[in-house]
This record gives C-alpha cells, structure tokens and sequence, in this order.
C-alpha cells in the first residue's frame, strides 16, 4: 500500500536572533524537504517568531519567553502540507507549544517541548497532563527534554545514574505507553544529539515520543550532524493514513433518555410482532429477527436525529450572532432575553453530545467533579497502553511483527489452533474411567427444578443482574436497553429461552462473539499466550446463561468437593491458603517427606473439550435435557478477534470453556472436579494426615495445589493419571510453570528429565500469596513485597491531579483491597509499628506531603458520622483475623481448615470464645494460627470491656462458672442436639421455655431440673442491663450461631469495632458552639452529616460540603497560630484572628449575601427558610419538605457556600452573581449525570423550579 510520508525535524536551534543563523536554518530544512519543524530555544520575541509565517510557513505555532530574548519554541508546517488547525495550547515561558489539527482529513497532535536545564517534576507533570487530556489523532511529541531517559545507553558518562526527575518521567512515560522512538527502533546502539565541551560528553537528550499504537506509522528516526547548532536534529519519516478497520453497530445509550425515541422503539417491536408473531414462527428466529429489523429503524432514526440536529444547531448558532450583532446596536432588554433563550438551546444540543462521549469512554466520572476529569484521561491512556498491541512474534518464525495487519492475522491464527479440537476422544474409555470414582449425583427432585420452564421472574432478575457500561455483543444491544425496555421484552425472551431449553435450538446470532484480548500481568506482551482472551457475548445470551447458572449454584456445593473454593457459594481463596499453612505446619512438625506442588495448565478454560464435559455432566447426573441446555451454548459458536478495537475475521470454535459466559466458572468446576476425585481415592498418592484426615488437594477453579507424601512413588503416578486425564479432557500441565517445594526429600535421579521441576525453590506463589517452606518468612515475604509496591505507588500517584477525596478514594479502591487480601490469607501477627508506618505513608499521600488539618481517627469515621470513611488498616486486620471465629461458631459454614482447628482440642474450641478473663490457658492450642485469632480476641474483648457480652458465647456444657456442668455429663450431651452457646436458646433476653426446647432441641423430661439450674445460673451471671443493645460484634457472633448469612462480614466486624473505639466529631461541634454561641444538638449534628454525605451526585461537591463542616479551610485565626503574629480578616472587617465562624458567617461584609441567597432560595423553591446559621449552613431544614424540594436546596446551599471559598482571601465579598453561576454549572454537571444513569426526566423534574427560576432572570444572558 501507497502511504503519504511525511519528514519531520526536532531541533534545538540554540538562538535565532542572528538573522544569517536563522536564514541558514531555513535553507536547510527547505533543501532537506522537511514537512513538519520542530524547533527550540529560538529565543524569538513573538514578534519575529510571526515573521516565520512570511518565509514559506503560514502554520507556525509558538510560545515565546516573556522575559527576555532566551527559551522559545516553534512548531512550523510546510505550505506544501494541507494542514487545518483545531486548537493550539502554550505556556508564556516559552517551553511549549501543543498544537492540534488535521493533515488531509487525519487527525494529529504536534507537541514541542524545551525543558530548561533543571527543571522540576511539575513543568513535566503539567506536560504530561496535556498529552492525556488533549491528544487528537496520532501524537508526535518531540524536543529537547534535557535529561537521560536511559542513562546507561544515553550518556558516555558511565557513571550517571537516573535522579529523580528522570525516573518520574521514565514512569509516565511507560503508564501512558509512550515510547521513546529512536531507541525502540535502534535498541542498545549509541546514538547522541548532543555534545558538551566543557565535561567532554555525548549524550541523547533530544527525543520524539509517540504512543506504541503508532508506531507502525514509522519508516525511520535518524540522528542527524551537528552543523548548525551544539545539538544534532532528530529527523522521523510516518505515514498518516489509517487502516481500514472491521468494527460493529452499537446502540447509543443516551437515546433511551429520549421518551419518544423509546416509545417509537417499543411500538416497532409490537407493531413487528402483532405482523410476524403468529405461533408458526420459531421463536428464536423471530427473537433474532426482530433485532435486526429494529436495529435498522433505530440506526434510521439515530442518522435522521443527528441530521436535524446539527441543522438545528446551525440555525442557532446563526440566529446568536444575528441577536449578538443587534445587541452591540440596540442594547434592547427583549434581544437580551432572546440571547440567553438561544445559548440555552445550544448548550442543550452541545451537552448532549458530551454526554455521548463520556459513556463512549465509559466516562462516569462528572460525579467526581472536574479533578476527576484529568484522573480519569489518565486512567485511559495507561489502560488504552495496556490493552493495545502494538508488537508481537509470530510463533512459527520468531519475528516481531508490528504492523496491525500482521499482528491481527497473528492472533487470528493462535486462537484459530487454541481453540481447535486436536483429536477424537473414545468415548468408551471415558466413560468406563469416570464410572471409575466415587462421585455424588443429581437426583431426580433436583434435576425436575432444573428445567422447569424459565419464567419471566426469572428473566427479570437476570436482567437487573447485568452490569451497566459494558460493552454489548455483537448484536449492539448493551445491557441499558434490556432493562429500559424489559416489560416489553419479558413475554418475547420467555417465548424464546423455554423453547431453546425444548427444542435445543440456538438464536443465530448467538453463535456470534468477539474476543477481546487482556494481556496478563507479569507475562510476555510479545507472546499470544500472554493475553487473556474474553468472549464478549450478547446480552440475552448471558441472560439465559444467567438463568442456568443461578439454578446450578443450590446444587454445586454438593457436587462439588470442599476442596474446591472458586465460584462455588460460601467458599473462599482465602480458605485455600489457610489450610495449606496447616498442612505445612503439621509437615514441619513431624518432619515428613513430601513436597507442596503448585500445578499450572496451559489455557486450561479454553482447552475444556465438550464431549467430556457432557459426559461428566452425565456422571454427575444431570438429566439429558438439561445437559441439552448446556450444549446449546456451545452448539457451532463462531468468534472473531478484537485486537486494537479492529475485529479478525471469523474462526470456528471447538472447544474451550468462553471466558466471559456466566455458566464457564461452574462448567469448568464440573469439568474439572474427576480429576481431583481422581487424585482423593487413589490410595497410592498419599496426602498428609492432619487430626485424623487426609489433605491432597486444593483448587481455586484452575489454579491446583498439591501435598504429597512420599513423593518418590507418588509424583509419577500423580503425572500418569494427569496425563491420562488430559487425553480425555484436554486439561494439559505446564510442567515449566509448575512450582514445587520440598520438605526432607530430595529428588532421585530417576525422576528425569520428564519431572524437569525447579526442586530448589524456598516459597511458591499461589492464588497470590507466598508461601514459604519455613513459615516464619510468611511476614517479611508478603508484607514487606506489598509494602515496598505500596509506597511506589503512593509516590506515583502523589504526582497526578488528584483531590484530597479523591486521594482518600484511592486507598480505599486500591490499597485497602491489596492489604486485606493478607489479612485474611495470612494469620500473622503484624507488629504495630508495621502499621504506624503504613499510615504514615498514606497520611502523607492524601495530605499531599503536607500538614494535616483533620484528625486521622476523624477521616476513620463513616462520612455519616462526619468522616471520609479512610480506612483503619488496624481494625480491617482485627476484623479480618476474627473472621475464622465467626466461620467455627456458624454450624452451616464448611471449610477444610475449620474441620482441622475444631479438632484441636478435646472440647470444641467455639466454647472457649466466652470464657475470656476466666480461662486464660484454654485459650492456648499447639496450633499457630488459632493461636493468632484467640489472642486478637483476647485484645478486643479486654480492650474495648466486653467480658459480660461474650457471655451470651458461652456453652453452658463448658462454663467453668456453671457447676452443675462439671458434675453431669448430661449437659454435653445437649450439644449434640444443638444446644451450645446460650445465645441460641435466648430470645429477647430471656431463656427460651422448657417445653419449646423440648419441641426444638429434643430435651425430655428428665431435664428440667437441668434446665432450672441453667435458668437459675442465666438469671443470676448472665442477663443483666447492659443486654439492652449488645455491641455489633458480638451480633455478629450470635448471628453465626443461628447459620445467619456470612455475606459482608468483614465490613460488619469492621463497622463494630469503628463503633466501640467511640471516636466522633463532637470537637468539632464543640468548635462551632463556642465560636457562634449557639448549641448544636447532638440529632442536628447527625443530620447535619448526612445532608452533607448526600448532596448532589457529586463526590467532588460532597468532599466540599464535608470540609465546610469540618474547618477544612485556614481561616486568619489558624494562619496566625502558624506564623506566630495576628491577623485580620482578609475583608478588611477590623476583625482580627476571625475564626471559621467569622469567615463563613458572621463577617459584616457578608451577612447581606446570606440575605440575598436566602431571598432566591425562596423565590425559587416557593417557600422562605430560615436565615439561621444552624439552617443555611448546617442544612437543618424543617420537616414536610418533598424529595425534589430537599435536593434542590441542598444543592443551593452548597454553591452558596462555594461562592464564599471562590472569594478566598479577597477583600471582595462574594456575590449574588457568583452563586448563580455556580448553580448553572452544577446544573449542567447533574443534568448531564441523570442522563447517563438514563434518569433524565427524574433529573428534569428536580430542577424544575430552577429552571422556572432562570427563565425570569433579566439582569444577564450569560
């Protein structure tokens, strides 16, 4: 293919002010037929820099320095290119210039940069912030950055290492996936663009840089002489022209904001059915059918719409100007009036088209305000970085390949082969092996309400299920108009699903998928295999396969053994790494010979083969029709590949488990579970014997791990039954990638090269965590790793345009997850001082290195409760290291760990929870690990005085308190039939009666003496006041006892104990009291709270309204304590050291503008409010107000009190006219909000009075 090339120069000129210099300049970029120049330090006034446009370049973009005759820089484009300028941004330092445009019809970005010699981290952050926010098309960044990218192959001077500057900008260059494109053309050859005489160095400190997705475009980057100039020219040679890409129909969500739209969309479907729907029709095809002729009307009415828009827009941008001009003349009121009617119809038609593009991005960030704006382009660029492909190796010849066509036909072909059935299976032999083990079956009751006919209750919670924002099938319909459009939808999908569950009759279009590839952290981006491959499916596909995987999940933990914790209900990772520690503890204890073998297969979700599937399907005992409703998902599915947002062309599927299908997990759980059923009976494969019971094997879905003893005849035997199983079910071991470690055994010579393991290895890595041979490394292993990231991070992130919220944000999305993953992994007792330090790195982050103005604890609380719900990385690890409490008292909770730790001691080890400060040594067992939660029990329960509640915990058959038990055994026989803790025979307070524990728990009449011993002992030691209202922690174990859900624990445990350590915001109320001389209650101040944590859609404007009532801001009174002299208010009051209330409130000079607000506050709502502070401020508003009055109110106040922080330290009070302007502004943001989350009319309905409001203005159309 023929593409138009273009030469472009990047060129420290180093000063043109001679004009014989300048003249020679330009001969030679015109005899060397350069297109695009790139020139700095032209130390050009902008006076001459706009003479350049005179010798043969009337597009030259520049920044000229505003001090004087230095820095300066240029962008100019040949007259022989056909440029069309968009927008051009510079800075008045004369260091950059960023230009964006068209070049025939293709979009591009010119970025020149001269960094000064020393400059700081912020010029290049404020570089970098451009590049994400304002690239268009394809980015060439080019100039003189006056630093070493790579020190080792940039500089002569062997001894320069990176400083800090240079590693930062190393880093965003690799999160925006910025290339440096002379040295990934060149590699490690020398290269330099400049010389310095006085130290006698080479060194390469000019660069172009574009993103790795374009460089294909490159023909080549040449280092050029130095004639002109003490820096050699950097000449590229790219092409502009794109590739032709394959790409699919997509509804635009924000139509379904659109009443009309929907409506007429609704009466096509009924009008296609009432036509088509006759009940001779298959109902899939009519299903499929009326899809696509619905596609058709909506892209018709979507291209119509769009058309008389932008005629419309046309005609309001002409009837503003004509209105502008008239009103220069006139200066008339009613043309004022007819302005501002205009500008609101344009702004309209413009919001709505920012809108579409924001969901295009999956932009949901205008909630977080403008900051987020910026995080969010930057979250893009790197994720955009890490998903393309813009290099790959071709597996059969080893070249890299670069070219997007290449690269597409690569993968093409790699999935192709993946995903091709290798051989015939022999059916017989399958069968025979899998009526071989010892499996549980499905039985008839079961398998009847497994089809039963799907109901459209069914369909309904399936659809509300589907996430929003996410990318639709190949059909373009996204989840949002499933569910706008449901009631409509409901009759025709159940039509449909019931008859694929009869007739095993597939939609067509549900064959189709495309595959998006996610490359793997940690693998090789060149190598296919690196990537994840993601079917993408239609919405009612994974509606249906909803359906069924929701019926499955009752019986799967009874299919599936303990052994087995992923995607299975109650079941953990968590559990997996639990009980592995216990077997390596009992390994180490009694010294054995075995080894710990970490299994990893290759593509083992895609290499599932379908016949065996269905066959152990079969085994399990799944009735023929509903295996018939499985294997229709997989009946001739056909995908393409989506590499760089372009689509491969079509390859069959033969097999594979679809990533990205609801059903895959628990198909892939069944499909694997022989084989470890395989590995449980064969006796000659031995596990390790911890309390009786042997431990083979632990799963999280794919990920395997083994314990053998005796491993020099079990290992083999082990690698023949997996090859075996491989045979029959394409699972295939990666033994390269398999991890092993050994404990007193040392492999023989006979193993081979066929058991090729690392066999040095001191720790593995499963399901994310280490874990080494000697468990005393788990600490520094783990936590010192994650540490070391963490603070990596933070410093990374400290340097992108984050707010304080969204700080606080960051390390509750980003860090918290990461840290409580080993809390709950890993039972390790953490040293305090771990955790001081952790804190001390985020208090520093989110403060941005500077002095904090809230309390730690403070930030801890719930915002309701007047904090930013930071997290307490303390209590989550207490939270989490008193979960396996929780899991040993709720008798429905299974685990293979929980079953080793009740068996610790002689009497069951829940019963010791309530003996705390009776019992000191019962809390001690010879396991470690139990060890750790009794002792962080101990700590909670001694800490915050819980020694009467936990007595609800005890059992009365193991009260060392309650002597009758230590006399009669009978009480422990009461254990067996459920009475154990007496939590669970109290209710409300009061033992349960003797006839209903009778009828309950199978007493009989010989124990009522018994009984009025226990009733007796309950009323004298047990129940008391304090019973009132018992702390959440302890309801959490009371809870448990009774088989109560498990779901959310940590958050509750954690939210207990946030409540007993008591902390609250009552100082600063106290602040605002003395200050005002008013009192606050202690119901206003929690409501106060909640009005904030509840404004606006905004966490942006809700992290404003939580610093007004916080004392965020430095007021005169704090900044004279800090300086150590007085100060008066900025408004020239006479007050001096004015105070919070003083600034916000009482201030002579703006009591009248809280007088105004109030007055358009009830000319807007209707109603008048009290201009109180307690009112106005702290948004305490009286009872009766409607939902719609609330929010707009709310909203009000907020803006009013933003006008008072835009007016900060100005000695003008703020005006009427700012708060109204700021209200605009909020309402564009709402507005546009509510649409996305397609509640437009809800939106319209709550600004109506607003809106109203808006209409009567006459003071101003803008």
């Amino acid at each position: 293919m023929h593409y138009q090339r273009y030469n472009i120069l990047s060129l420290n000129v180093n000063g043109l002010n001679n004009p014989i210099k300048r003249s020679k300049m330009l001969a030679k970029i015109k005899r060397e037929k350069i297109d695009i120049i790139f020139w700095q330090e032209t130390h050009l006034s902008d006076g001459e820099h706009d003479k350049l446009r005179k010798m043969g370049y009337r597009n030259a973009f520049f920044s000229s320095y505003r001090n004087g005759k230095k820095r300066g820089v240029v962008i100019l484009i040949s007259n022989s290119v056909r440029f069309e300028l968009v927008s051009e941004t510079k800075d008045k330092e004369g260091r950059y210039v960023l230009v964006k445009g068209k070049i025939d019809q293709k979009e591009i970005t010119l970025f020149n940069i001269y960094a000064p010699p020393g400059s700081h981290t912020s010029f290049f952050k404020q570089v970098f912030n451009l590049i994400t926010l304002e690239t268009y098309g394809t980015l060439i960044c080019g100039g003189d950055f006056n630093l070493l990218l790579n020190p080792a192959l940039d500089t002569t001077n062997k001894e320069r290492r990176r400083n800090p500057v240079e590693k930062y900008v190393n880093k965003v260059i690799k999160d925006l996936g910025l290339n440096d494109v002379w040295r990934s053309i060149h590699g490690s050859d020398p290269g330099y663009t400049f010389y310095s005489a006085r130290y006698a160095l080479h060194s390469r400190i000019d660069y172009f840089l574009m993103f790795a997705r374009d460089l294909h475009r490159l023909k080549h980057c040449k280092i050029g002489s130095r004639d002109l100039s003490d820096h050699s020219g950097v000449y590229l040679n790219v092409h502009l022209d794109g590739r032709r890409r394959n790409t699919l129909w997509r509804l635009n969500v924000g139509l379904l904001n659109d009443p009309m739209f929907k409506e007429s969309m609704v009466s096509d479907l009924q009008a296609y059915l009432q036509d088509n729907d006759k009940g001779d029709v298959n109902p899939c095809i009519l299903w499929d059918a009326a899809k696509a002729v619905l596609r058709g009307k909506i892209i018709a009415r979507a291209a119509q719409r769009k058309k008389v828009k932008n005629l419309n827009l046309l005609a309001l941008q002409g009837k503003l100007r004509e209105l502008e001009q008239q009103q220069t003349v006139t200066k008339g009121q009613h043309i004022i009036s007819q302005i501002r009617t205009v500008k609101q119809e344009i702004d309209k038609i413009l919001s709505e088209e920012v809108e579409k593009n924001i969901r295009f991005m999956k932009q949901r960030y205008y909630e977080a305000g403008p900051r987020a704006t910026k995080l969010l382009a930057w979250r893009l660029r790197k994720q955009q970085a890490e998903n393309a492909v813009h290099r790959i190796k071709d597996p059969t010849t080893n070249k890299i390949l670069n070219n997007p066509d290449d690269i597409e036909k690569t993968f093409e072909a790699y999935y192709k082969s993946l995903y091709s059935q290798p051989y015939e299976t022999n059916r017989h032999e399958i069968t025979e092996f899998l009526n071989s083990l010892d499996l549980p079956t499905v039985g008839k009751e079961i398998n009847d309400k497994l089809i039963l006919p799907i109901t459209q209750e069914e369909i309904d919670r399936a659809i509300a299920r589907l996430n929003n924002n996410k990318s639709p099938g190949t059909d373009g319909y996204p989840p949002e108009w499933y569910k706008a459009t449901k009631e409509h939808l409901l009759p025709v999908l159940e039509s449909c699903f019931n008859y694929i569950m009869k007739e095993g009759f597939l939609p067509p279009s549900w064959k189709e998928a495309y595959i998006s590839v996610i490359a793997k952290e940690g693998k090789d981006r060149l190598d296919c295999t690196g990537y994840r491959p993601i079917s993408v499916l239609n919405a009612d596909y994974k509606i249906y396969a909803s359906i069924l995987t929701k019926r499955m999940e009752t019986v799967m933990p009874f299919l599936i053994d303990e052994d087995q914790t992923g995607f299975i209900k109650d079941r953990q990772a968590q559990d997996n790494i639990r009980r592995t520690l216990h077997v390596i503890e009992q390994i180490n204890k009694e010294k054995i010979s075995s080894i710990v073998l970490s299994l990893d297969a290759e593509k083992a979700f895609d290499s599932v083969r379908w016949d065996f599937l269905y066959l152990v399907m079969d085994r399990f005992g799944f009735s023929a029709d509903f295996i018939r409703c499985i294997q229709v998902l997989y009946s001739s599915p056909t995908a393409r590949i989506k590499i760089n947002g372009s689509l491969s062309n079509t390859i069959m599927l033969q097999r594979g488990c679809r990533q990205g299908c609801p059903a895959s997990p628990s198909l892939f759980n069944i499909f694997i579970e022989p084989l470890a059923q395989a590995i449980r009976q064969e006796k000659s494969i031995k596990g390790i014997l911890v309390g009786g019971e042997e431990y083979k094997i632990s799963m999280y879905a794919d990920d395997v791990l083994l314990t053998i003893m005796d491993p020099e005849s079990g290992l083999p035997l082990l690698l023949n039954m997996m090859k075996t199983y491989g045979m029959y079910s394409g699972y295939v071991l990666n033994i390269h990638k398999t991890q092993v470690l050994t404990f007193n055994f040392t492999p023989p010579q006979e193993f081979g090269p066929n058991l090729n393991f690392n066999w040095h290895l001191s720790h593995i890595k499963y399901l994310g965590v280490y874990i080494p041979k000697d468990l005393s490394q788990l600490f520094d292993l783990n936590y010192n790793h994650i540490t070391k990231k963490i603070c990596n991070d933070l410093n990374r992130w400290d340097l992108l345009p984050l707010g304080f919220g969204d700080r606080v944000r960051t390390i509750k999305m980003n860090i918290l997850p990461r840290l409580l993953y080993l809390f709950l992994s890993l039972p390790v007792e953490i040293p305090l001082n771990q955790f001081r330090n952790w804190n001390k790195y985020i208090s520093r982050f989110i403060w941005g290195k500077k002095r904090p103005r809230v309390k730690l604890s403070t930030l801890h609380l719930p915002r309701e409760s007047g904090g930013m719900a930071l997290p307490s990385l303390r209590d989550y690890y207490i939270s989490a290291q008193l979960r396996p409490l929780v899991c040993w008292c709720n008798p429905s909770y299974e685990a293979k760990w929980k079953t080793m730790e009740l068996s610790l001691k002689d009497m069951p080890i829940q019963s010791l929870l309530g003996l705390v400060g009776r019992e000191k040594d019962l809390l001690q067992t010879a396991n470690q690990w139990v060890n750790l939660s009794l002792k962080v029990w101990r700590e909670v329960v001694k800490h915050f005085q819980l020694q009467k509640e936990i007595k609800l915990l005890r059992w009365p058959a193991y009260d060392t308190d309650f002597m009758p038990a230590l006399l009669d055994h009978r009480y422990k026989q009461w254990t067996g039939s459920g009475i154990t803790a007496l939590c669970k025979i109290v209710k409300d307070w009061e033992l349960n009666s003797f006839a209903s524990l009778c009828k309950s728990h199978g007493l009989s009449s010989q124990d009522f003496y018994r009984y009025l011993q226990l009733r007796n002992y309950f009323h004298k030691k047990i129940k008391g006041p304090h019973f009132s209202e018992l702390p959440i922690v302890i309801q959490v174990f009371i809870n448990a006892y009774n088989s109560g859900n498990m779901k959310s624990l940590i958050s509750k445990l954690y939210n207990g104990i946030i409540i007993l350590k008591k902390d609250s915001t009552d100082y600063v109320k106290h602040r605002w009291e003395k200050e005002l001389k008013i009192e606050i209650t202690e119901d206003m101040w929690l409501t106060a709270w909640k009005v904030q944590s509840t404004t606006t859609c905004s966490l942006d404007w809700r992290d404003f309204c939580w610093k007004n009532l916080i004392r965020f801001f430095i007021t005169p009174k704090q900044k004279s304590k800090q300086l150590g002299t007085q100060l008066q208010c900025w408004r020239n009051c006479g007050t001096i050291l004015a105070d919070h209330a003083h600034i916000f409130w009482s201030c002579p000079f703006i009591q009248s503008f809280w007088k105004d607000v109030a007055a358009i506050v009830a000319r807007i709502l209707g109603f008048g409010i009290n201009t109180t502070f307690t009112c106005m401020y702290l948004c305490i508003f009286p009872d009766g107000l409607s939902n719609d009055d609330m929010y707009l109110l709310k909203i009000l106040l907020a803006a009013s009190k933003k006008a008072v922080t835009k007016c900060w330290l100005k000695k003008k009070a703020p005006t009427v006219g700012t708060f109204i302007s700021i209200v605009k502004q909020m309402h564009l943001l709402e507005q546009m909000t509510f649409s996305i989350r397609l509640q437009k009319e809800l939106g319209e309905k709550r600004w109506g009075k607003w809106r109203v409001y808006l209409t009567k203005l006459k003071d101003s159309p803008y």
